[in-house]
C-alpha cells in the first residue's frame, strides 16, 4: 500500500467521530432554503435531472409546502423556480437521489475538532423521497420523523454519552 493511501487510511482510522445531534437541515446548514435545496451527486443543472431526483424535488417542495400540488410543484422545477446543489458543497451527503431540504430530517456528526457533517435521517424501506417518491404517505411519513422523531432522538443524544460513530459496526 502507497504511503498517501495509508496516511489516508490511518487518518480514518485515528479520527474521533460522535453523533452530535438530530435535528432539521435547517438547523444544520445555512445551505438550504425554502426552494434551494442540497442533492446527491456532483453537480447538475436542474434541466438535466434524472427522473427519481426530479421526485425528490417535487417532495422537496411539497415538504417545504412551496407547492400545494404535484403540478404546482412540477410547474416551479420546469420554470426553474428552484435550485440545487451538492450536499458535498454543505459538507454533507446524500443518499441515491435525495434531496435535503430545510425541513429534511439530519444527524449531525462532530470529530473532535469541530469538524461537522451531515445526511438525512434514513426514512425507511417504503416509499421515500431519495428513491423520488412524492405520495401522501411519504410526506407524512417525513413530517413525523422530522416534528416527532427527530427532536426525541436530539433530546436523547444530548442526554447521553458521546456515541462513538466510527466505532459502531
Amino acid at each position: 500500500m502507497s504511503d498517501p493511501t495509508r496516511a489516508t487510511l490511518d487518518a480514518l482510522n485515528d479520527t474521533d467521530v460522535h453523533l452530535h445531534r438530530v435535528c432539521k437541515a435547517r438547523d444544520a446548514t445555512d445551505r438550504v432554503g425554502p426552494r434551494h435545496f442540497l442533492h446527491a451527486g456532483p453537480p447538475i443543472a436542474l434541466a438535466d435531472i434524472p427522473g427519481p431526483m426530479r421526485g425528490g424535488i417535487i417532495a422537496g417542495l411539497l415538504l417545504e409546502r412551496e407547492a400545494g400540488s404535484v403540478a404546482e410543484a412540477e410547474a416551479i422545477i420546469d420554470h426553474g423556480e428552484v435550485s440545487i446543489s451538492p450536499c458535498h458543497d454543505a459538507n454533507a451527503v446524500g443518499a441515491m437521489a435525495g434531496i435535503i431540504t430545510p425541513n429534511t430530517p439530519v444527524v449531525v456528526a462532530e470529530t473532535a475538532e469541530g469538524l461537522r457533517t451531515f445526511s438525512p435521517l434514513n426514512e425507511g424501506i417504503d416509499g421515500a423521497m431519495r428513491y423520488g417518491s412524492y405520495d401522501e404517505v411519504t410526506l407524512t411519513r417525513l413530517r413525523w420523523l422530522g416534528d416527532v422523531l427527530a427532536p426525541a432522538l436530539d433530546e436523547a443524544v444530548a442526554y447521553s454519552e458521546p456515541l462513538d460513530l466510527v466505532a459502531l459496526e
